[in-house]
């Protein structure tokens, strides 16, 4: 099978090694890992306090080679890949060394290294600026025998769900990383069901704790999106603790406790990889 890059955009995904038949794609490139540790210098105190490290954007490289038909096939090719590569709004990169995956870019430059007149190679650079890689599917639409999932966190098994119908479970991250809706990683928690006192959310391997203080009727949402909750359409940060959920790598033992009656909590969120 040979070998592609597709731009998923909001108009859809264009496969561009399908759109310029004499462009193959050779390989990628991801820049290391660059970090920034946030920490505090007081005065006369020895060293700083070091608080949590933020992961900065990095460059993602994609190298292909072009075969023209002639020197006005190859000039045209260099109009048209760059029209399809900038454009004015951020996009994701998907390719076929590491299908699970997808990166959301900003494109930085494209050069080229001419060769005999009517071929090249072409490298394009990206700006991964969000500091991180996504599994190209959320939990929402999990589907572990397909390619749409690399694993970061070793073997996984027939028990991993993220819709639950009880006030205990687990929730499996496969990240590399803990899922931080402060980081602006994506987090959402619906949960439906019945309550006279407010519920209580715990993850017991974080110990984050998330309330809210009213009752939930019968129909209703509670939502909490990354750290914004809502009842059904409406913002209800107010009538919380103000505290939100985390994910640590692999199990999460999560207990939801005032629900009565029927039950139903989903999980939706992207695997994160560095």
């Amino acid at each position: 099978m040979s070998k592609w890059v597709d731009i998923i955009d909001s108009k859809g995904t264009t496969r561009i090694t399908d759109d310029f038949a004499r462009l193959q794609f050779l390989d990628f490139q991801e820049e290391d890992v660059q970090t920034t540790v946030n920490s505090l210098e007081v005065k006369g105190t020895d060293g700083v306090l070091v608080g949590s490290s933020t992961f900065a954007p990095f460059k993602l490289i994609l190298r292909f080679a072009y075969v023209g038909t002639d020197i006005k096939d190859y000039h045209l090719f260099k109009t048209r890949i760059r029209q399809t590569i900038y454009k004015r709004e951020a996009y994701y990169i998907v390719q076929s060394d590491m299908p699970g995956r997808k990166y959301a870019v900003l494109p930085s430059s494209i050069s080229y290294e001419d060769k005999y007149g009517k071929n090249g190679e072409v490298t394009i650079e990206f700006t991964v600026f969000k500091g991180y890689a996504e599994s190209l599917k959320d939990t929402s639409d999990i589907t572990f025998l397909t390619d749409y999932w690399q694993w970061e966190n070793g073997v996984i098994t027939d028990d991993i769900a993220y819709s639950f119908d009880g006030p205990r479970f687990s929730v499996w991250n496969g990240s590399f990383d803990t899922i931080d809706p402060l980081m602006r990683h994506e987090l959402v928690i619906e949960i439906k069901g019945v309550s006279d006192n407010g519920i209580t959310i715990t993850n017991h391997h974080t110990g984050d704790v998330f309330k809210y203080n009213k009752s939930l009727s019968q129909g209703s949402t509670l939502k909490i999106d990354g750290v914004h909750p809502y009842l059904n359409s409406s913002r209800a940060g107010i009538d919380t603790n103000h505290e939100y959920i985390k994910l640590v790598p692999g199990w999460n033992n999560i207990e939801i406790a005032g629900l009565k009656g029927d039950i139903k909590v989903n999980f939706k969120f992207s695997f994160i990889y560095r």
